[in-house]
């Protein structure tokens, strides 16, 4: 057995470069992680059962987690007494910010006299909703523009159990049965399972008390020396409950926070606030703990699975099933609590985000009318055959066939999953709430339950090869191809559940207020937020790939191979991202419709489905490829091993997948570029040096001195694209001048408008680009790595490029260290003494951070530079050494 424990602590650590930078201490964090297994036979006692101790073993292991974590960095940009108080005015906000720039919260008030807001325009309900926030804690003119910086640490503690018993039942046929437990607690300050910046910390916390379980049984019978059998049967369950802390700090009544929901739901929770990055900080928490006091995931996974091996001759051959059945049941988190979106491009602002909030000004407001109880489940059943073939001394072939039935998700409910029928849709506007064209199968058995239909089978097939060019062993040419297929997770499909189970949302087409919500009669809003799947689509998500090697074994015992390695990965699903809107603007259909005192028309009555706001279509169109070079020398005896590696490499693929940004979504082409986890260059040096034993003598020394090792690897990384991480058109703002004109109907503004998609492209869902009027990774100074002067704002009917040149950012850079040594007390007893040092040179990496307005783009409209000095420089470094100890004990 063994006992061990491996231990950090913030006392032996460096603080991080953004908490000297931000003069916050370390964060008191601590590690320990104690455990230990122990095995052996299984004795019955006052029996000869198992006395040779060949036939029944047991292991069990046991790991405590002890765990006080760093909680991350907040910074944000919060209200101030002042702004509280209603003032607003464009010196004092340059008084107390100086020159930095953090977007729209901090420009003045135009629309009042002076920036000063009256009492008589304070709404309690907004100021309510400020009070949310912290008081500021830092000065913004030291600190990037943000007034509130925050760091800390929570509990999250946990452990795991596993017990193991191996029964020999004779020579041929072994069976084993194991079990693993593991229970943590978890708390979330801020919203659940994200963060979302700039974020401060929710009003309450968020506590989890999750749980797994998960058996697994194992038969191996051998038949024969060429015959052999496994037989695996798995079963799982994992419980992710997380509820409020304290639920009367999320109450809207006790805060203060009274005004009538569009669908009076009476939910006892605060609505969502947000800028979405460019207006006030975020205090998001979608809904869905009113059900049942918690917002759950409850997840269940039986599998059975066999594989039989046969030798025949040059021949090994290998054929097996796979079947599964995934359930998942979790209520749904959608916005019932209300969301709140606050930015000076809503039609009604104050020209500043904050004083839209005091004021009761709301850009933009959604609400769903209620969760759901979501319970699903797919099942799938796979074959494969393969054959190795030796088929010369020299030549292996491999080939093989997987056959899968990857099942679609379906609602064990047997409501089922929504799709949509055009021919089925009326226009008529008596018809809104009768939600024609969206069927599913409750209320049309000819939809399936799944809402589209599976496949009886994908194939897979797969080949490669091994050939020794010289027949010496030395040199070896390898090869492969093979087909992957693999299936959606529950959230591609889930939310379109939600319209069977009569939950659907609604958002305000423009500008409202508090008022205004309440007056909203919710039979007669048209649904927003629909989503579907799209009924023809069987597809499940591919993954093509290919690799071509050469082995070559070199000096020392060592060995160098060079490949190309690259994959094509289509049928992608559009779950996460915009695409897949069946009901957008067309390019350029609101420009007749802006006049000189309404820049933002309704466009309802330009949307093709008029009685709908958006109709997400869940459809697996995306893809993706990559290739790369590959090469590494590697090492593996003697006294000083090592593994060199280097790739080039380019990830290519549509923007928004996993999320990141992308700007037109009417164009698939348009958003085709190096994607967010592309990187151009990628070196590691791995190595363990057993270092020469100096004492020859003294038996104190010798055990003192000899025997080290040390081990370590040093990392580099090339820097991300910077406008596939951060934003399409780094977050573009600008004003453009009186007397502008509009294509079309020849209307010229009357003074300056602040740039919107319906202004430039005459389309709300079309982003604003930037136009492009030279290279912008070029004419760079030190730490900077995007030059502004190569942008200028768009003009109505005139938008820029959606795909940027390459703009790579920071480089990542790592060195970690490790020296152990074994000290040995008899044969089967030794302590071994471990210290680890991650980062030890303490060398911070320059970064950009989450929500960073240093990738801001801010364009004066007179000289046409950008607002923010600081664009595109990486004023942020991101790092520091830790240190870990172990102990362990094997006996």
């Amino acid at each position: 057995g063994e006992a061990y424990i491996y231990a950090r602590h913030n006392s032996l650590n460096a603080n991080d470069w953004q908490n000297n930078q931000a003069g916050q201490a370390k964060p008191a964090t601590s590690y320990f992680y104690p455990g230990g297994s122990l095995s052996g036979p299984i004795m019955l006692p006052f029996t000869n059962f198992n006395r040779g101790r060949d036939k029944l073993f047991f292991f069990v292991g046991y790991e405590l987690y002890k765990q006080t974590i760093d909680n991350g960095f907040y910074r944000a940009f919060v209200p101030t007494a002042d702004m509280k108080a209603g003032n607003f005015s464009q010196s004092y906000l340059d008084s107390y910010r100086g020159s930095s720039y953090i977007g729209y919260a901090i420009q003045g008030a135009p629309n009042f006299p002076g920036g000063m807001v009256p009492q008589s325009a304070i709404d309690p309900r907004g100021l309510a909703l400020m009070n949310l926030y912290p008081a500021p804690n830092v000065d913004p003119k030291t600190n990037n523009g943000f007034n509130y910086i925050s760091t800390g640490t929570k509990q999250q503690d946990s452990y795991q159990l596993h017990p193991r018993v191996d029964w020999s039942i004779s020579e041929n046929t072994k069976l084993y049965v194991s079990y693993n437990r593991q229970r943590d607690t978890s708390h979330y300050t801020d919203t659940l399972w994200w963060r979302p910046d700039p974020t401060v910390p929710y009003p309450t916390p968020l506590d989890a008390l999750n749980e797994s379980d998960s058996v697994s049984v194992n038969l191996t019978p051998v038949f024969s020396p060429t015959l052999t059998n496994e037989f695996v049967g798995t079963y799982t369950y994992l419980n992710l409950p997380n509820s409020f802390h304290d639920p009367s700090k999320v109450d809207p009544a006790a805060l203060g926070i009274n005004y009538q929901t569009v669908f009076k739901s009476g939910i006892k929770q605060l609505p969502s606030l947000t800028g979405w990055g460019d207006g006030v900080a975020n205090i998001i928490q979608p809904s869905g703990f009113q059900l049942t006091g918690s917002l759950y995931a409850k997840k269940t996974l039986p599998t059975l699975a066999d594989n039989l091996s046969k030798v025949l001759g040059t021949h090994i051959l290998k054929a097996g099933f796979y079947w599964e059945a995934t359930n998942n049941n979790q209520p749904s988190s959608n916005n019932a609590n209300g969301e709140l979106s606050y930015a000076n491009w809503g039609g009604n602002s104050t020209g500043n985000a904050y004083a839209d909030m005091l004021t009761g000004h709301i850009a933009q407001y959604t609400e769903s009318n209620k969760d759901v109880f979501n319970k699903m489940q797919y099942k799938s059943v796979a074959f494969y055959v393969q054959d190795s073939w030796k088929a010369t001394r020299r030549l292996t072939l491999d080939f093989g066939m997987r056959f899968d039935h990857l099942g679609p998700w379906n609602d064990l409910d047997n409501l089922g999953l929504a799709v949509f029928d055009p021919s089925k849709y009326s226009n008529n506007p008596a018809d809104v709430n009768k939600l024609t064209g969206v069927s599913w199968h409750a209320i049309d058995h000819s939809v399936p339950v799944s809402g589209s239909q599976g496949r009886l089978m994908f194939y897979s097939p797969r080949g490669g090869f091994a050939y020794d060019i010289f027949g010496s062993g030395k040199t070896v040419l390898r090869g492969g191809y093979g087909v992957y297929r693999f299936h959606d997770e529950q959230n591609v499909q889930a939310s379109a559940l939600n319209i069977g189970h009569g939950s659907y949302s609604y958002t305000t087409p423009g500008a409202t207020t508090f008022d205004q919500i309440a007056a909203i009669q919710a039979t007669f809003v048209a649904p927003g937020g629909i989503n579907v799947v799209q009924r023809n689509d069987s597809q499940q998500p591919r993954t093509q790939s290919y690799s071509f090697t050469v082995s070559q074994k070199t000096l020392f015992s060592s060995l160098f191979e060079i490949s190309y390695v690259g994959n094509k990965s289509d049928y992608l699903s559009n779950w996460n991202n915009n695409f897949g809107q069946l009901n957008l603007v067309p390019y350029g259909s609101l420009f007749n419709s802006i006049t000189a005192t309404n820049l933002a028309p309704d466009p309802t009555p330009f949307r093709k489905y008029q009685n709908y706001q958006t109709i997400k279509e869940i459809q697996h169109v995306m893809y993706s490829n990559y290739n790369s070079l590959q090469a590494s020398w590697n090492k593996q005896s003697g006294r000083v091993n090592y593994l060199l590696n280097y790739t080039f490499s380019k990830a290519l693929g549509i923007r928004g997948e996993g999320g990141s940004p992308s700007g037109d979504p009417t164009n698939l082409n348009n958003d085709y570029g190096v994607l967010p986890n592309d990187r151009t260059h990628i070196f590691n040096v791995a190595y363990v040096i057993n270092l020469p034993d100096p004492a020859h003598t003294n038996m104190l020394a010798k055990a003192v001195a000899n025997g080290w090792q040390i081990s370590g690897i040093s990392q580099f990384q090339s820097g991300a694209n910077l406008q596939g991480v951060a934003s399409s058109n780094f977050n573009l703002g600008g004003t453009l001048p009186a007397g502008t004109t509009i294509p079309g109907t020849g209307v010229a503004l009357n003074a300056g408008a602040g740039i919107s998609p319906t202004l430039i492209n005459g389309s709300p869902d079309i982003n604003v680009q930037p136009i492009l009027t030279c290279d912008p990774r070029k004419g760079l100074a030190a730490h900077q790595f995007v030059n502004p002067n190569c942008f200028a704002l768009p003009t109505p009917g005139h938008n820029g490029a959606f795909i940027f040149p390459y703009l790579k950012g920071p480089a990542y850079f790592n060195n970690d260290l490790s020296a152990f040594k074994n000290f040995n007390f008899s044969e089967t007893k030794k302590l071994q003494l471990r210290f680890s040092a991650y980062n030890f040179l303490n060398h911070p990496i320059t970064s950009f951070i989450s929500g960073d307005q240093n990738l801001s783009l801010n364009l004066d409209p007179v000289t046409g530079k950008s607002t923010n000095q600081r664009f595109g420089y990486a004023d942020y470094k991101i790092g520091h050494r830790i240190i870990q100890l172990a102990l362990k004990f094997y006996f």
